[in-house]
């Protein structure tokens, strides 16, 4: 595994970060290979880690212990310590840095827009303009949506 270290002080403002991930990510997950020194809690199904690459002061992520990709592919087991490892994590950032606000983000699908494919959670601390929303056009009126997905699950 690639162990270089960024030589920035923000890795992703710079840009170094993408050409780490991918040395990383062609020779070893680095989710499956989480360095004891990052880790803030964990069970027999998931770890609560900090973000070594952060987007903002305080990122935590949830890492399910299996290498899987996709949200499917999750146990029962998987999902009750998923959401124990999130509330606890929020619980953590509000007591030690006085986070009140969060998102909470999944990235599943080839093009969601995920650098390492291990499935993973972000508890991202909320901050104004942190990301920005580009609004679409909507065609699917909301009735009309959840018309269609009843339908759907009738079947």
């Amino acid at each position: 595994m690639v162990d270089r270290k960024p030589t920035s002080a923000n890795p992703r403002v710079s840009g170094e970060y993408w050409d780490m991930a991918e040395e990383r990510e062609a020779k070893k997950c680095v989710f499956c290979d989480l360095k004891e020194k990052y880790v803030v809690t964990s069970d027999h199904q998931a770890t609560l880690t900090a973000n070594i690459f952060p987007y903002i002061d305080g990122q935590l992520l949830i890492v399910p212990k299996r290498h899987i990709e996709t949200l499917d592919e999750l146990t029962i087991k998987e999902v009750f310590s998923i959401h124990t490892l999130m509330k606890q994590g929020k619980q953590i950032l509000e007591d030690t840095l006085d986070i009140k606000n969060f998102w909470i983000i999944l990235r599943d699908g080839e093009k969601a827009g995920k650098t390492i494919r291990h499935l993973h959670w972000n508890i991202m601390p909320y901050v104004d303009r942190i990301n920005t929303w580009h609004y679409q056009e909507i065609t699917l009126e909301p009735i009309d949506l959840a018309a269609k997905l009843r339908d759907y699950i009738k079947k």
